[in-house]
């Protein structure tokens, strides 16, 4: 329809331009007088209906020039985007195959089609993002590092993405140190970004920079929406430096990291027992013993039977009374009869130890049990008993 409308309208300019020649041409004869140009000793005469002519010519000349320009401008124009349309299809089609293909593990086939794609793609960082990916699946860490630096460079405002994709293919590649560098870079940058703090204490429990991993604790346990189930390596890293400030003996700082753990951390039975262990082996018997009796009363369990078995007890009657107020509340508990009995010969109670150790044997009565009940029968004297005990293990 455009294409008609302007045939038309040449068309009817060309009519009217005739119409004006003939018109112009019918006149311009008549037209009286000459134009006298002088320059320097030449003198020339025009007639005006000449100059006329030529000035109407030179302006036939000039609209047509113009119209013609128009048209080749024009049809560049649509040249140029009609192969620049072409060339950023082709791009995205290979952009999405290339992402099949990521998605299917053919990394090598990912990280060709990205990169052939990524000059007339309007995604580049992506391109360049995806590929450092697929080369790094490959392990190929210097083609992987040259991509995102060219991310970088066509896209210094996406730096964090840059940055955590990098990290994370280092970590990949066990190059610890790197990671650890860059995502200290990171945090500098944007220190409450979850995935940042997760990559970078992960490198730190990975690197055992204990001191290091329970500075950022607090903000990482910020961002678990449920703190009782918190990561297992969190965990650890909490055990691991109670255990370093045992090594070093420092119980004020023990005492210190303690009081600034969350309520779920002190309730954890892993963390409570390594915080009781410590205070025990630098002194504070009596404080563990308390914190260990009020854990058995909330919740025993068979590791808090066995710990307080192992506890150096400041006055240890005091300690196997304590338990045996107890046995009425778990009369089946075969680890806290056994703890008994352990305890009660630590007290020097021969009796009460023969009692609790007959008491295991009647539910599990192995070997150790068998060779414990002879140890005792001999403190007691109980003869008969003890060949009888002897006789079994013989058998």
């Amino acid at each position: 329809m455009a294409g008609g409308e302007a045939t038309v309208s040449w068309r009817l300019w060309l009519v009217v331009c005739l119409l004006l020649g003939a018109l112009v041409g019918l006149t311009i004869p008549h037209i009286p007088g000459y134009l006298v140009v002088v320059f320097d000793n030449y003198t020339a005469e025009v007639p005006l209906w000449l100059l006329a002519l030529g000035l109407m010519l030179l302006f036939i000349a000039g609209i047509s020039l113009a119209y013609l320009l128009g048209r080749t401008f024009r049809y560049w124009h649509r040249s140029v985007r009609r192969i620049s349309g072409h060339s950023w299809r082709v791009a995205r089609r290979k952009t999405i195959a290339a992402m099949v293909a990521f998605a299917e593990g053919n990394w090598a086939d990912a990280e060709k089609l990205m990169i052939q794609a990524v000059k007339h793609a309007d995604t580049k960082l992506i391109n360049y993002l995806i590929a450092a990916e697929a080369a790094q699946k490959q392990g190929e860490p210097t083609r992987r590092d040259e991509y995102l630096r060219l991310a970088k460079e066509i896209a210094p405002e996406a730096d964090l993405a840059i940055g955590l994709t990098q990290a994370r293919a280092q970590m990949e590649s066990n190059q610890l140190e790197q990671a650890s560098a860059n995502l200290e870079h990171l945090y500098s940058m944007a220190p409450r970004h979850p995935y940042v703090l997760q990559l970078l204490a992960e490198t730190c429990y990975k690197m055992e920079d204990w001191p290091r991993l329970i500075q950022l604790l607090p903000n990482v346990s910020k961002t678990i929406p449920n703190p009782r189930q918190l990561p297992e390596w969190i965990k650890k890293a909490k055990i691991k430096f109670i255990a370093l400030q045992v090594e070093a003996g420092d119980l004020p700082s023990l005492k210190k990291f303690w009081k600034k753990l969350s309520k779920a951390d002190k309730e954890d039975e892993s963390i409570l027992v390594a915080y009781i262990e410590g205070l025990a082996k630098l002194g504070e018997q009596k404080q563990a013993v308390k914190l260990l009796q009020k854990k058995i009363v909330e919740a025993p369990t068979d590791e808090c039977y066995l710990l307080y078995r192992r506890m150096p007890h400041p006055d240890i009657a005091k300690a196997f009374q304590w338990l045996e107020a107890r046995r009425d509340e778990e009369p089946d508990n075969v680890v806290l009869l056994e703890t008994l009995a352990v305890i009660a010969e630590k007290a020097e109670l021969p009796g009460k130890a023969r009692d609790y150790w007959e008491q295991v044997c009647a539910v599990c009565c192995d070997e150790s049990v068998k060779l414990k009940l002879a140890r005792v029968y001999n403190q007691l004297g109980e003869s008969k008993k003890l060949e009888a005990i002897i006789q079994q293990l013989l058998d």
